[in-house]
């Protein structure tokens, strides 16, 4: 699963941005924010001698507007960060859709096996979900400065911990949960993942433990007729 350890990598910066953030103050955590993911972004292509195209687009747009908060020492920035980057991937996978031409895969980097129609439909989800994601980060940080008006310290520290513990966890469980999709649109030759089949047999409420071990054997697992569309 080399996808998800790459997404860990990828959102570590986000939990140092809150810790620093809490513990001192913003700009401390916009800081370490902004060297944590030139690291973690490091670690990525030492490893594995690439960097998708999301990752790059989020760690330059994080490096920009990370700049832009210290420079100009005002947090709305960084809060409008993850709204801007949500709508320019919106817009990418919208405008492949337009043209027929999915571009999740470009920018996730990664090869999922799917076929033409199994492309199509993940990118219509998350294209949705960078939408939703957009709307939901304007409404926590503007709905946090209606709330402490005169305490814009503690309504960032509320957005930094939405950022780190709301906006992350959902991005995380949203992958999850698109995974019984995949399995169900991979192309028949694609190679069998048993950790990969496991977290979809969970989401797709069928993940059952006897004695120890899943009640499904592994030659069962193509057995669903939802399995076969």
């Amino acid at each position: 699963m080399k996808l998800i350890w790459k997404l860990v990598l990828e959102f570590l910066p986000l939990g140092l941005f809150f810790i620093f953030t809490e513990r001192y103050d913003v700009y401390v955590g916009t800081g370490v924010m902004m060297g944590a993911t030139l690291v973690c972004m490091t670690i990525i292509w030492l490893i594995w001698r690439s960097v998708a195209l999301m990752a790059l687009i989020t760690a330059a747009t994080g490096l920009l507007f990370g700049a832009l908060t210290i420079y100009w020492t005002d947090p709305l920035f960084v809060k409008l960060k993850p709204t801007v980057v949500s709508l320019v991937f919106a817009s990418i996978l919208l405008g492949g859709l337009m043209f027929n031409k999915p571009l999740l895969k470009p920018l996730l980097g990664e090869d999922l096996n799917l076929t033409a129609k199994g492309w199509r439909v993940i990118t219509w989800r998350w294209m949705w979900y960078f939408v939703f994601v957009a709307f939901l980060n304007e409404s926590v940080w503007r709905g946090a400065d209606l709330v402490w008006p005169a305490e814009p310290a503690t309504a960032t520290e509320f957005w930094a911990a939405f950022k780190a513990f709301g906006l992350m966890p959902i991005t995380i469980l949203y992958g999850l949960w698109q995974i019984p999709l995949v399995r169900r649109h991979r192309k028949p030759a694609a190679p069998v993942d048993h950790t990969f089949d496991a977290i979809a047999d969970f989401f797709d409420g069928t993940y059952r433990v006897s004695g120890g071990s899943s009640a499904r054997e592994a030659p069962s697992l193509s057995a669903s007729p939802r399995d076969q569309e």
